[in-house]
């Protein structure tokens, strides 16, 4: 995970979960910038899932798809979250 370009190591090289959170986060809440620029294109080739909901439920009418989708990203989302935290609350207790 470390390797990961949304997670930065600190300058003490130990790898900050906090920064991982936000920036996997901070990914999932690009749909304005993708929305507004380029709205997905060239191709496919800068949409996200979040712009892939909006076009599948309000361009495609697919509004049982795109719910569906909404669900499993906030579920997702939640898991890495509640993960993260856990992992966090470990190290403080460790330090």
């Amino acid at each position: 995970m470390a390797d990961h370009p949304i997670c930065k190591d600190t300058d003490a090289g130990k790898h900050d979960h906090g920064q991982c959170n936000v920036g996997l986060i901070g990914g999932f809440k690009s749909f304005d910038y993708i929305f507004a620029l380029t709205k997905g294109g060239p191709g496919k080739s800068s949409s996200t899932l979040m712009y892939t909901i909006y076009k599948m439920a309000f361009v495609e009418m697919q509004y049982g798809k795109a719910e569906a989708l909404a669900a499993m990203a906030f579920i997702f989302i939640l898991v890495v979250s509640v993960a993260v935290l856990s992992i966090m609350r470990r190290k403080e207790i460790e330090a």
